[in-house]
């Protein structure tokens, strides 16, 4: 009797645990149908003021032909030679208001990603940056890893949910979700690596946030672990 009212409660266990995960997926399955909640991929007709540069010393246009995939348009980024010695010629910030991306709140369940492209010299540093309409804010910026190759679209991105990792001096967590929160505008700093004309590319510039498959998969398991973490103590402890 005792082992039959043992393995009831376990089935009473798991059906309650499947109980709770049908009912999150009720909740959650409506909230977003797709992980790409604004996206910037110039296969139509752009304009220079999508994204402007910052710097006289970059030129911007819009090929239609070349990006990434290589049957959509891009954002082609020019670095003219140079013979000076570093300074805002050797850098440019190309940024978008944050509206032409997404007219909601942002938080910190999202992500920015995009795809870069260098093609005859390695980029001497690459950040994905937003400021804010905050009084008195100053620019937040996290570094991206750029591989070496040349002549090949890749993939980078930056999520919001660490504030830690978005370089801002003296700052703290509750400034960041503030300014998160009154975002003004966001963009890619491109930091050239020698005087010599450079080429770089950007395609697919997308606001992401998790789709409800892994938000789901993400309480289960934590709903999982706690179920099992309690039996274990159960079994440790009895009565």
């Amino acid at each position: 009797m005792i082992k039959s009212g043992i393995a009831f409660k376990r089935i009473v266990q798991m059906m309650g645990c499947v109980w709770v995960t049908l009912c999150l997926s009720v909740l959650v399955s409506p909230v977003r149908a797709t992980i790409i909640v604004g996206e910037i991929d110039w296969n139509t007709p752009e304009t220079s003021s999508t994204f402007s540069s910052q710097y006289g010393s970059t030129v911007v246009d819009y090929p239609s032909t070349g990006g990434s995939p290589s049957t959509g348009g891009w954002m082609r980024i020019e670095f003219p030679e140079t013979t000076s010695e570093p300074g805002t010629d050797w850098y440019d910030v190309l940024r978008v208001p944050a509206t032409n991306l997404f007219t909601g709140s942002w938080d910190t369940q999202m992500w920015v990603q995009f795809d870069f492209w260098q093609s005859n010299l390695v980029a001497g540093a690459v950040q994905i940056r937003w400021g804010t309409t905050n009084a008195g804010a100053g620019v937040w910026r996290s570094p991206v890893t750029i591989p070496s190759g040349l002549d090949t679209w890749t993939t980078v991105a930056s999520s919001f949910n660490n504030w830690q990792n978005w370089q801002y001096p003296g700052a703290t967590e509750a400034q960041y979700l503030a300014d998160l929160q009154n975002i003004d505008w966001v963009g890619v700093y491109i930091f050239r690596n020698t005087g010599d004309e450079q080429i770089y590319g950007i395609d697919n510039f997308r606001l992401m946030i998790p789709e409800p498959a892994e938000l789901l998969m993400l309480v289960s398991a934590v709903l999982a672990s706690g179920l099992s973490a309690r039996r274990r103590r159960r079994r440790k402890y009895p009565g």
